[in-house]
């Protein structure tokens, strides 16, 4: 089995630049009236544009969509202009599997409704052939929002918990806030007392043991959160991140042989005791060779948790075996002393 790693991110700065960067070429994005030049990289391999019905087929132009989509998105005073995957490609896959794969992923966005474009890269290593350590890899970078007809859809609107609080302490949803992280709503005469016996302000990040002492209770005495408005955005939900890394899971392995193929799932959620490696990615080759040689050691490791494990199950089988040995042989055995028996009466 192959190893799978996707990493998604938001993209808070411009898309025309992020996807200059990603197809290390240069463009003018329109709204900041500024140009990004990245074609001094030398690491690009394949680059495509997918698009759902109905856009305009300029659009096709990489520049032409994302000022598009910039234009939309300051308009709508928005901080998250677009999605990124980073994805391993399987060592496995020749560059035509691999062009396959890349655009039957961005249809996948593209029957939702979302504009794609894919970037395919191949740095080069100072490390020998066979040792596999070209890193290839993809960047996809998608519209924040579904696009209908040529236009940007406006995202729906729902009440979730508050997990964080902006520069001036108003509550808000911070979709990088650690799991299960909620901002009270606040008794003004328990917080007061709270702030005075301590002489600082109350923070519910790091107070959270003392929360209780500060919070308001409502009806049926139940502790009160803030709750707050926020763009309903699928891109956002756990759900469609997992079902995208299925995807692509699924899109590849019909490529892959069968000892080949890659899990989306961690080691833990597919009842696996192996150790799972790090993305050795990019950076300084000490940041390289630390995660190479960490990833060596889990490898080693890996190896002789399935000897162990091959070892376990041959033994198991064997005592089996001989267990099933002893047990025919009594049964022989008492054949005989029946047949010897009858044969002393005959």
């Amino acid at each position: 089995m192959g190893g799978f790693y996707m990493k998604m991110s938001n993209v808070k700065t411009s898309t025309v630049s992020k996807s200059a960067y990603n197809s290390r070429t240069k463009e003018y994005d329109e709204t900041q009236g500024r140009t990004f030049n990245y074609s001094a990289h030398e690491d690009h391999v394949y680059h495509n544009v997918t698009l759902p019905e109905g856009c305009p087929e300029e659009w096709k132009q990489a520049e032409k969509l994302w000022n598009a989509n910039e234009k939309f998105e300051t308009e709508q005073n928005t901080t998250r202009h677009g999605k990124q995957f980073i994805i391993a490609i399987p060592q496995e896959l020749t560059q035509e599997q691999t062009e396959k794969a890349i655009n039957e992923f961005q249809e996948y966005f593209a029957k939702m409704g979302y504009a794609s474009q894919a970037d395919q890269h191949e740095p080069e290593s100072r490390r020998s052939a066979d040792e596999v350590e070209k890193n290839r890899h993809v960047h996809v970078l998608t519209t924040a929002r579904k696009i209908t007809n040529g236009e940007f859809e406006q995202f729906k609107e729902k009440k979730v918990y508050a997990n964080d609080v902006d520069q001036n302490g108003k509550p808000v949803y911070n979709p990088e806030a650690p799991d299960g992280q909620k901002v009270p709503k606040y008794d003004p005469e328990k917080l007061n007392q709270w702030e005075q016996e301590h002489g600082r302000k109350f923070d519910f990040k790091t107070d959270k043991e003392e929360i209780d002492k500060v919070q308001k209770i409502g009806a049926r005495n139940r502790r009160e959160w803030e709750r707050v408005r926020v763009a309903d955005n699928p891109l956002d939900r756990r759900e469609t991140v997992e079902a995208a890394r299925a995807e692509w899971a699924r899109i590849c392995n019909s490529y892959l042989a069968e000892d080949q193929k890659i899990d989306h799932r961690s080691y833990e959620r597919q009842g696996s005791d192996k150790v799972a490696q790090v993305h050795e990615g990019v950076g300084s080759h000490k940041e390289q060779d630390d995660r190479k040689e960490y990833n060596e050691k889990v490898k080693q490791l890996n190896k002789e948790l399935d000897r162990a494990k091959q070892e376990a199950e041959e033994r198991i089988k064997e005592k089996g075996e001989q267990s099933h040995d002893h047990r025919q042989g009594e049964t022989i055995s008492g054949d005989h002393s029946r047949s010897d028996g009858v044969g002393g009466r005959t």
